[in-house]
């Protein structure tokens, strides 16, 4: 039963957070969102519960962003493992690709000079996760094991 359960949105503002942050309430989900400003989450603030301000490359904007959050996994696992699951479960052999950092800082330069924010944002973001392992709180019961599988059976059906 999702009613009442927290969840945290990051990217709540972009173009595929817009839909994600109306399709969790729809579902009765308790939806925080990030957001650079206030300005930015005007088109979809009737969907969300709380407004965070702040950035996710900005560690010092997001302290405590988690906190009373509900919706995680019983498991610790860093991206590669999640990768690693990902391809399991279709059954395919695991290929990941390792890009070196300075290539990684190098992209992230040239994108903030020729492009704005909007663009440079979510490249940036990604770019800048991709480059860490990330560890929250276990919680819950559902492994990211169990969700790949059943979403591998729904796209098989």
């Amino acid at each position: 039963m999702v009613k009442n359960q927290r969840i945290l949105v990051v990217g709540a503002t972009g173009y595929l957070g817009k839909f994600i942050v109306k399709e969790l309430k729809k579902r009765g989900y308790w939806v925080r969102a990030l957001s650079r400003n206030n300005h930015n989450i005007e088109p979809i603030k009737q969907h969300v519960d709380e407004v965070v301000l702040g950035e996710a490359t900005k560690p010092e904007t997001i302290k405590g962003l988690c906190k009373g959050i509900d919706i995680g996994g019983p498991e610790i696992l860093t991206q590669n493992d999640i990768a690693r699951l990902a391809f399991e479960t279709l059954k395919k052999k695991p290929k990941i690709t390792y890009i070196p950092l300075w290539i990684k800082n190098l992209i992230v330069r040239l994108v903030r000079i020729f492009t704005s924010v909007e663009t440079y944002g979510p490249i940036e973001f990604f770019l800048t996760v991709l480059a860490m392992d990330m560890v929250a709180p276990t919680n819950g019961q559902h492994t990211i094991k169990e969700y790949l599988k059943e979403m591998s059976k729904l796209s098989n059906a």
